[in-house]
């Protein structure tokens, strides 16, 4: 046994991709030492591997550099990792919760739309990826949040289904889009993520490169909920 700062005993500490088999494993409790992990501590409950608290907390990349043109640009991004032996950290019906802010500022050319995606895959590359969502905002200056957190349950290795109130993320200035940009209920195929390293990334494009405008991702929070089976 060995503890963490907090007090906290694990067996061992170790990456994600390192750790043996959580049916032969019973009760062990592995420090996840990932990059991009808030070094949770996770255990075997004799079938898949849990977060000790449930949870698990990502340490999200930003790019600072403000988004002016018309090209799609990745702002902000986190890593799932992935074992040869347990797949994805990412299990059968665990949520992954996400809380994206953004700023638009500038001249507010009214002549071009800033445009808020999520895409999910492999790469480290934003446009190599499936788009998951994408929403359009209002041409005006503002700084957006979402109402709610958007949340995705996994429902296979290579599909994700979202819940939440979606209308509240077509417009983050506080005002109801009538016109949703995507079914809840449905899913995407994207790269398996049972077989390499999963990306989620958040990017930002404006439809006509604006005068003045800039645009930039201020926060992003990704917990993942081991709640699956």
């Amino acid at each position: 046994m060995q503890s963490n700062k907090y007090g906290l005993e694990v067996d061992i500490a170790g990456y994600w991709a390192d750790v043996p088999y959580a049916k032969a494993n019973r009760g062990l409790r592995i420090r996840l030492l990932d990059e991009g992990l808030c070094r949770p501590i996770v255990y075997s409950d004799g079938d898949r591997y849990r977060a000790l608290g449930h949870q698990i907390v990502f340490k999200p990349t930003f790019n600072t550099v403000p988004t002016r043109g018309n090209t799609l640009i990745k702002h902000a991004e986190i890593k799932i990792p992935y074992s040869p032996v347990e797949g994805s950290l990412w299990q059968q019906n665990d949520l992954l919760e996400l809380a994206v802010a953004h700023q638009r500022y500038g001249i507010a050319n009214t002549g071009s739309i800033l445009s808020r995606s999520i895409h999910i895959g492999k790469s480290q590359t934003i446009t190599d990826n499936t788009l998951l969502f994408a929403w359009p905002a209002a041409a005006t200056n503002q700084k957006g949040f979402a109402d709610n957190p958007l949340i995705f349950s996994r429902d296979g290795s290579t599909t994700v289904r979202a819940f939440g109130n979606d209308s509240r993320w077509d417009n983050w200035n506080g005002a109801t889009s009538a016109d949703d940009q995507y079914d809840t209920l449905g899913s995407r195929n994207f790269d398996n993520m049972d077989l390499s390293d999963t990306y989620v990334q958040i990017g930002l494009q404006f439809n006509v490169a604006p005068a003045a405008d800039a645009a930039r991702v201020t926060f992003f929070r990704a917990i993942l909920q081991t709640c699956g089976d």
